[in-house]
């Protein structure tokens, strides 16, 4: 194949992403090597949380409390605070632990609800049909309003919700190589980290690496 060709179907592959807009419509489950149990676990905890939301949609009280242990599992994750305890949240938010227990069974629970809404706002943000370069400002624009969650979770090196946010981006087309699929997704989730660990997500310097991860083509990799 001559070097145009080749340049040609680089462009024509590259071409293929899929800008979703629909919750789970960018993941590719399994294929990234995410565990099923993991995924029917945090599927079942989705469906459990919206019949809960739900049901207190209107509750004015039940809400203010949701936004108090939001605000407490923010303070915690911007100290960098690990195995953050009910007991602890509660004295914090000055919230009975009983009331704590009507919302989440641990802070585990609540941390993964907190980052499922984070994800569910940005897919809401996403139009069908996004041009990859305007989707990628979407996705800065979206880690520098919630700066404070990823400088503490990039700082674990804590990468899981990037990774969903990314394959809402980016989601594949059957016929991509998938060895270089996962080497695309994993070098714009690097990109982004850096961004993060090296700049303090710069606003400054955020064009810079938004243009560094256009330059990026998933068959560079050519596995």
């Amino acid at each position: 194949m001559s070097h145009s060709g080749a340049q040609s179907q680089s462009a024509d592959l590259d071409n293929s992403f899929n800008f979703a807009s629909s919750p789970g419509a960018g993941a590719v489950g399994g294929q990234l090597g995410e565990e099923s149990e993991s995924q029917d676990r945090f599927q079942s905890r989705r469906e459990s949380d919206a019949r809960r939301r739900t049901s207190n949609r209107d509750d004015e009280r039940f809400l203010r409390q949701e936004k108090l242990i939001q605000h407490e599992l923010e303070r915690a994750l911007a100290k960098r605070r690990i195995g953050l305890k009910a007991s602890e949240l509660c004295r914090e938010a000055k919230m009975a632990r009983s009331t704590f227990y009507t919302h989440y069974k641990s802070c585990d629970e609540a941390l993964i609800w907190y980052e499922l809404r984070l994800e569910e706002e940005f897919v809401r943000s996403l139009p069908q049909n996004l041009r990859r370069e305007l989707a990628f400002v979407r996705l800065f624009s979206f880690i520098s309003k919630h700066q404070r969650y990823f400088s503490a979770t990039f700082q674990n090196q804590n990468m899981f919700l990037l990774m969903r946010l990314v394959k809402h981006v980016c989601a594949p087309r059957a016929e991509l190589n998938q060895k270089a699929y996962v080497l695309y997704v994993w070098s714009v989730q690097a990109m982004i980290w850096c961004w993060g660990e090296c700049d303090n997500f710069s606003a400054a310097k955020a064009e810079i690496y938004r243009k560094k991860l256009m330059m990026l083509r998933v068959m560079d990799y050519g596995l």
